[in-house]
């Protein structure tokens, strides 16, 4: 599993020698694979990544999730229409996976309640202070302080669109007498509609995604979520946010029951511009954008190196994975496009042809074809002065083969093996100690090999062809996937990507993460698969991926409880 220390965990295997540096038709939700003859096609059931196994889907636990600071700042803008980000009040979230929105990773602190306490009452402040806007959130003009129908009609609505669901009527006489009793104190009805804000701001219910179920038929065996659950995981998956209204409206009068019924939905919000915004969370996490917009580099060591640069690298990845997200095409491009985004700054970097007016998508030198030969990714699991063929290797291994590496002996040597005139000069040659010694081998020889066949490739992605005046050796090898695995450079370790059945499958696994909330586990096996099945059967188009996994009974159902 990646999580915030993963950086720390991997220096602490080269600390073992000190040598580490560092939206369709019906047809969308077909299982058909694509060319299943090919003997190369991950969707061969004679070339599978793992053994096929039997269903049915098993939703496997669901934890009880918090909104991340995205989700709160997206719901926050569409419920009150403020312009502060409640985020800013909070303290940084942890992750698991790469991603801040695991369960596991969302532990209470002191300084989370109160930056909570601090942005409700900073919010519910502003809205007040806005005439215009305060007015229309209320829906009705009040006749005095006391105007109980008023308030009431406030709190039915707000609490609606803050809680995703209907109020029950206790919550609702509840706030009425908050609201009513501030109204009163100080003889202003606007002072009793701050203090619901402040105080449904804070709710449990607004905070976290709470989920209710019921009976059903479809699956007996499983317990069924209502429509308000039902609506709160579709919008969320898909939009990173709340529920609209006409979703909100669509659960409330029982349309989300059946797979038909959530598939129109998910269809209508995959047709929205905030999936776009959704789909970015889920990638800008996968990939680790965060990092690589904090990545440090030594000006000495890389005199090219700027922030504008920096900019430039995460803006070509994402231009990248939006084009093979939502340009119709197969998604697994994103490993060996024969296209990419450039800027002036990153045509230089690349040696390409110089470009003006902004980032220009253009052909890209077999080198430099997908995530592998990006700058983005390069820089990021790289050091500060030089490369890391172990954090390259390593990373590559986690976060697109989800191939675990075991953690390193706890008794490492910490000391750094640093170039020198009496030590070897290429990166190859200093980290052979890995090989040689007996405590590290094992876990090195996993990471290295990959590593090493990007070293053409310096500290912050630029091509090189020497290190320490001598000529480097780019050959490489990926241990533990289910295709020759032998290459040399980074366009062969982009084809391995592209094609192992490894990488589509840690994709899926990627994918559900992100979207359950959690850590894929046994019983996730089937949905795995079916996930799989469903993007091959759909050409690899990311929509069709997300329309089938909101359908899915993963995403419908909870397992009942056990006594």
């Amino acid at each position: 599993m990646r999580h915030v220390g993963l950086t720390l965990t991997v220096l602490g295997f080269a600390a073992c020698t000190g040598a580490i540096e560092g939206q369709g038709t019906d047809s969308d939700l077909g299982t058909n694979p694509a060319n299943p003859a090919d003997p190369t096609n991950p969707a061969n059931p004679a070339n599978p990544a793992t053994p096929r196994v039997m269903g049915p889907i098993d939703p496997g636990h669901a934890p009880l999730r918090r909104l991340t600071r995205a989700q709160i700042d997206a719901v926050v803008f569409r419920v009150l229409g403020v312009a502060t980000r409640p985020s800013s009040f909070l303290p940084p979230e942890d992750s698991s996976d790469g991603f801040t929105n695991q369960a596991e990773g969302q532990v209470p602190s002191a300084p989370l309640i109160q930056g909570y306490a601090r942005a409700a009452a900073d919010l519910s402040l502003e809205l007040i202070a806005n005439l215009v806007r305060r007015s229309a959130l209320v829906g009705c003009v009040p006749s005095g302080a006391a105007d109980a129908a008023c308030l009431t009609r406030f709190v039915q609505g707000f609490g609606r669109r803050a809680y995703r669901r209907t109020l029950t009527d206790e919550e609702t006489r509840d706030l009425v007498s908050v609201g009513g009793q501030a109204a009163g104190r100080s003889g202003d009805f606007w002072d009793g509609v701050r203090t619901v804000i402040e105080c449904v701001l804070q709710a449990p219910s607004f905070l976290y995604r709470p989920e209710t179920t019921r009976a059903n038929s479809e699956r007996p065996d499983l317990l069924q979520l209502d429509g308000w659950s039902t609506a709160s995981r579709l919008s969320f998956l898909l939009w990173n946010e709340s529920p609209d209204d006409s979703l909100l409206d669509a659960a409330e009068r029982d349309q989300l029951a059946t797979r038909g019924q959530v598939e129109e939905q998910a269809r209508r919000l995959l047709g929205d511009p905030r999936s776009k915004v959704a789909m970015r969370d889920l990638y800008e996490h996968w990939l680790l954008f965060d990092q690589v917009r904090g990545r440090t580099k030594d000006r000495v060591a890389f005199p090219g190196w700027s922030v504008t640069l920096q900019g430039s690298m995460v803006t070509e990845t994402s231009r990248l994975l939006e084009k093979a997200m939502w340009g119709g095409g197969d998604f697994m491009e994103i490993f060996d496009a024969s296209q990419g985004f450039v800027d002036a700054g990153l045509a230089k970097l690349y040696g390409l042809p110089p470009v003006t007016g902004g980032f220009k998508e253009v052909p890209m030198p077999a080198e430099r074809r997908g995530l592998v030969g990006q700058a983005a990714f390069l820089s990021n699991i790289s050091t500060v002065t030089r490369t890391s063929p172990t954090l390259r290797g390593h990373l590559i291994r986690d976060m697109f083969l989800c191939l675990e590496v075991p953690p390193p002996p706890a008794d490492v040597s910490v000391t750094a093996v640093e170039p020198s005139k009496t030590r070897p000069a290429t990166a190859r040659e200093r980290f052979a100690v890995h090989a040689a010694d007996p405590s590290c081998a094992g876990c090195h020889s996993l990471m290295d090999p990959i590593g090493f066949g990007l070293e053409k490739f310096d500290g912050i992605g630029a091509l090189r062809q020497t290190e320490g005046g001598q000529a480097i050796d780019d050959k490489g090898e990926v241990k533990g996937v289910s295709i020759p695995g032998a290459f040399q450079g980074a366009a062969e370790l982009a084809s391995i990507l592209r094609r192992a059945p490894e990488t589509r499958d840690c994709l899926m696994k990627q994918v559900l993460r992100w979207s359950l909330g959690r850590h894929d586990e046994e019983a996730d096996a089937f949905t795995l698969q079916s996930m799989a099945d469903a993007f091959e059967g759909n050409r690899r188009r990311f929509p069709a991926l997300a329309t089938w996994l909101a359908t899915s009974d993963a995403l419908r159902f909870r397992r009942k409880p056990t006594l």
